[in-house]
């Protein structure tokens, strides 16, 4: 199995977030929000510890940083570290530039920015400054005209990794067609709120990604229709996923049907909500799934013991299943029980762990690994 404790710096005042790395493996990673509260020394040592464990991805707000500690952060992490900024079309482009150069083609590093925020060209300066392991994203892309992602496009070319992400609700399909036309080989798309697009509009854009373009797209389940979403699993290519958000919005027969037709080859993840599944029903779609299917329930402290651990006993070790606990509000031992019963290909994600006992992070940890 494995776990993931996400933590928001800006809420963390003792170092529990240090001895929980102290105790962790392999099995064990963690995620850091806000890390531009943390001083350089904390980041240093949290980093440096950091490499007993599975990973640690941090995030800063690119938007609050001071002027050197993106590119420090950059330069003090080890191999199990990941560095990311968001806002980064706030970040002052020097501060940026300095951040990519420092990660150069050993570093993981990431920057997101908000397409309909961008000024100068600060995007392209960031794009053609990425190393082998550095990413761009852009959000909001259908912000963008077509000329000016045709230039992001190309100054990507084939071999710097850039992730677009557009709004299904607001996207002029033909654009994006044409965008994903020319993306090089490392440039994926992403399209949320998916269920707004036509039939015709999501079924071309799919013929168009095909099995040579990266494509995830997600979808309302309380919004999408049925059939259009058989279709769209259809005509899915080998690089395209597909995802249903608010899955217990959708009918049991719905669902054995989309993970029947996903079979083994396609793409797909269906989330439910904790507070609102039928069990049973969860259970019997996960039993359907094939390999490269997975179901993820958030909310997961929600859910009553003896149904949590059926449906981790029901993917067993075949299945891909993730759960998301908040961790300040558990109830009982139920997260203890469910890292206890998880099996290899389950994931369970603790948000807010800064507001879960110390006790029971430690106590998860050790089961972890």
């Amino acid at each position: 199995m494995k776990l993931i404790l996400s933590y928001d710096a800006s809420h963390i005042t003792s170092n529990y977030l240090e001895q929980a790395l102290d105790k962790s493996s392999k099995n064990t990673s963690f995620s850091i929000s806000t890390a531009q509260y943390f001083s350089q020394d904390r980041i240093n040592k949290i980093f440096t510890a950091a490499q007993k464990s599975g990973s640690l991805s941090a995030d800063f707000n690119g938007a609050q940083l001071d002027s050197n500690e993106l590119e420090n952060a950059v330069k003090s992490a080890g191999s199990k570290v990941r560095v990311s900024v968001n806002t980064a079309q706030s970040t002052p482009v020097n501060t940026l530039l300095s951040a990519l150069e420092s990660a150069g083609n050993t570093k993981v590093f990431s920057a997101e920015f908000n397409g309909a925020q961008l000024t100068e060209d600060n995007l392209e300066r960031a794009i053609s400054n990425t190393g082998s392991k550095s990413k761009i994203k852009l959000n909001t892309a259908q912000a963008l005209s077509l000329n000016h992602l045709k230039k992001v496009l190309s100054t990507a070319g084939a071999s710097k990794f850039l992730s677009l992400e557009f709004n299904g609700a607001q996207l002029d399909p033909q654009e994006v067609k044409e965008a994903i036309k020319e993306a090089g080989e490392n440039t994926s798309f992403s399209i949320n709120t998916a269920q707004s697009l036509s039939k015709q509009a999501l079924l071309d854009l799919l013929k168009t990604a095909a099995n040579i373009k990266t494509l995830s797209a997600d979808f309302n389940g309380a919004q999408l229709t049925p059939n259009l979403f058989a279709e769209a699993l259809k005509a899915a290519g080998s690089k395209t996923a597909l995802s249903i958000n608010t899955a217990q919005s959708i009918s049991k027969s719905n669902l054995l049907n989309f993970a029947s037709l996903a079979g083994t080859e396609k793409i797909l993840t269906m989330e439910f909500n904790g507070s609102q599944i039928n069990a049973a029903d969860v259970i019997e779609v996960i039993k359907k799934s094939g390999t490269k299917t997975s179901t993820s329930i958030n909310t997961a402290q929600n859910l009553n013991l003896d149904d949590l651990i059926d449906i981790i006993k029901a993917a067993g070790t075949s299945k891909n299943l993730t759960l998301a606990f908040d961790g300040s509000r558990l109830t009982e031992n139920n997260l203890q029980r469910a890292v206890s019963a998880a099996g290899s290909r389950t994931t369970i994600i603790v948000t807010n762990a800064y507001r879960t006992p110390i006790n029971v992070i430690l106590d998860i940890v050790k089961t972890a690994d």
